[in-house]
């Protein structure tokens, strides 16, 4: 018999390989994706901290005092996104305090705007929580 067209039961056997393939795939995809906002964050944390740095060498060794946004115009164009994906929004706050009680885990970035405290200056992303690589994400 020479036929042209395929049965319903071929059809679903390829629909449901097809499924399969996909629910394979898409938590994979989304790891991906996950992992890419991870890494930008890390870099815009990285352009923060290197304009902090450019602006503690012009202004005589001092630190901003501020939440960073005395770096705009002349040391960064605007304060990027820190895209933590899985627990906070993206977001360009500047959350600042000493100590410990720079981090508040609300998302955004920490910094310390203390001269008193030893680590003033000191950039951080704002989140408790551990990456897709299992490190905390202030630890960076």
């Amino acid at each position: 018999m020479n036929r042209k067209a395929f049965i319903a039961w071929e059809l679903i056997i390829m629909f449901g390989l097809i499924v399969v393939l996909m629910a394979l795939a898409i938590p994979r995809f989304q790891q991906i994706i996950f992992k890419s906002k991870e890494a930008q964050t890390k870099v815009n944390l990285n352009q923060i901290r290197e304009a902090v740095i450019v602006y503690y060498g012009t202004n005589g060794g001092k630190y901003p005092e501020d939440n960073l946004f005395s770096l705009m115009p002349k040391y960064l164009s605007n304060i990027p996104e820190a895209n933590i994906s899985k627990h906070e929004k993206p977001s360009n706050k500047v959350h600042t305090g000493n100590g410990e009680t720079y981090i508040d885990g609300t998302g955004g970035w920490a910094y310390i705007n203390d001269k008193q405290d030893p680590n003033w200056g000191k950039v951080s992303v704002n989140c408790t929580h551990k990456d897709t690589e299992g490190s905390f994400w202030n630890s960076y």
